[in-house]
């Protein structure tokens, strides 16, 4: 059952973060509150994001749960070690795209401008579209201990990052039109080592 609620937790926030990650939506804000929302969108996206995700912290912590398996010595420190560099690859990404505009800091100290008009194709996006993603599975599926919560979330997370991903292309393609196109044919969307057509 604790599975069941931390699932159903998780889709809910899904469902939120991608209503918000809409356009939709920030159209609607900035009808409502001026074009001056749209500065701050990015960080009040990344601050909702952040905080809806503390219950989800909670409920893995207080809730029941069974343990699945329990990876031993040697193995166990192999995926620690893949794990840390899927860790400091991932702030390598962050950093290449620049932290300050991923959180939305530059947007309202008008650093940035509104629409980015250069892809970043350089770092960890010269071998998957979404390192991310690539790099946060890397981190889950190797956790030397799995449960029946931990496996719920991490099914559900890896599904939501595939499902996001095609989400998230649509907008990149508006945005970069023929040049996310060519990008796309080159680069496989989440795993360097698969490239299947777009």
């Amino acid at each position: 059952m604790s599975a069941f609620y931390i699932g159903l937790y998780f889709i809910c926030w899904a469902l939120l973060h991608s209503l918000l990650a809409g356009l939709r939506v920030k159209r609607r804000a900035a009808m409502l509150f001026g074009e001056g929302a749209r500065e701050w969108y990015r960080l009040g996206f990344v601050i909702t994001a952040v905080l809806t995700l503390i219950p989800l912290i909670i409920l893995l912590l207080r809730l029941p749960d069974t343990r699945l398996y329990t990876v031993s010595s040697p193995w166990r420190w192999l995926m620690a070690a893949v794990q840390l560099a899927a860790l400091i690859l991932m702030a390598w990404t962050i950093r290449s795209t620049d932290p300050l505009d991923f959180i939305g800091i530059k947007r309202i100290a008008g650093m940035q401008p509104r629409y980015r008009t250069t892809l970043t194709t350089h770092g960890l996006y010269r071998y998957t579209r979404h390192p991310m993603y690539f790099t946060g599975m890397l981190v889950m599926w190797l956790t030397p201990v799995m449960s029946l919560n931990l496996l719920t979330l991490f099914a559900l997370m890896s599904l939501y990052f595939v499902l996001g991903s095609y989400h998230e292309e649509k907008l990149l393609i508006g945005q970069f039109g023929t040049a996310y196109l060519e990008y796309r044919k080159k680069v496989p969307r989440i795993f360097p080592v698969l490239h299947f057509p777009p």
